[in-house]
């Protein structure tokens, strides 16, 4: 039998649920100041079968309000992240100690951790690493209470800690750190 087989292929692509898109903006999405023609279509499309997708820039000279406002009537995408979780646990990745955690309270997410402050409820999620510098202590029973997104706000300091962090949330049940989803099931 070869494996290579049309059928073959298609069986795979319909078992993977799990997907989503991050889109360089400039040259990708838009050239100049232009939208390019398929970018509000292909956007539309992934957001009514939600997949989720980013955007990302190294276009500054703004402050990222603005560009989050440019780009939301560019697009015709609502900026909604802050209101759809703005009660619910966010783990956010990336910058020095906790700067990015305390950018996400002042955007008005409530219940914010960092992967060190993940990691400091559990250092056998990545026993490499001995850093703790939390300024906070933060209660969040991690068993109880699910992760309901993962955040980007700026370069990691520890890729290996923050990869295994965010595989763990993703393949959990429903979001709650240390389970293991049944297979098949998306992760929302």
């Amino acid at each position: 039998m070869n494996p290579f087989k049309q059928n073959t292929v298609y069986k795979f692509r319909r078992s993977y649920h799990a997907v989503g898109f991050a889109f360089d903006i400039d040259g990708v999405l838009i050239k100049g100041k232009r939208l390019l023609n398929q970018t509000k279509p292909a956007l539309k499309l992934l957001s009514e079968r939600k997949i989720p997708f980013i955007f990302l820039t190294n276009g500054g000279g703004v402050k990222e309000q603005m560009k989050a406002d440019q780009l939301a009537q560019l697009f015709d995408l609502p900026k909604s992240l802050v209101k759809k979780y703005r009660n619910d646990l966010v783990v956010v990745i990336g910058g020095a100690k906790n700067e990015c955690k305390k950018v996400a309270k002042n955007y008005g997410f409530e219940k914010v951790l960092t992967t060190n402050d993940v990691l400091r409820t559990n250092h056998s999620i990545w026993p490499f690493s001995n850093a703790f510098d939390s300024e906070e202590d933060d209660s969040f029973d991690l068993s109880k209470e699910p992760f309901k997104a993962i955040m980007m706000f700026h370069d990691s300091r520890d890729w290996g800690r923050d990869l295994q962090i965010c595989t763990d949330i993703l393949r959990s049940k429903n979001g709650i750190l240390g389970t293991v989803k049944d297979n098949g099931t998306p992760q929302a």
